[in-house]
């Protein structure tokens, strides 16, 4: 079986979780568009590296979808 990865190195907006996903969610349409079949993301990518006191700020509660992927 052919697996084609894709690694996305982002410059991420610090606390900032609707721009990172917004961003993300474009690279991961342009690498599928680009044949690949596995997208890798850096962790914190969405909330930004250098967290540290923001984590309340930026923490969600678990939704419906968050739970129905976590299963998968």
């Amino acid at each position: 079986m052919k697996l084609t990865l894709a690694l996305a190195q982002i410059n991420t907006r610090l606390g900032n979780v609707p721009a990172n996903l917004e961003k993300t969610s474009r690279l991961a349409e342009e690498a599928r568009a680009s044949g690949a079949d596995l997208v890798l993301f850096p962790e914190l990518s969405l909330t930004g590296y250098v967290l540290q006191d923001l984590a309340p700020a930026v923490s969600h509660k678990p939704s419906l979808t968050t739970m129905s992927l976590a299963r998968c």
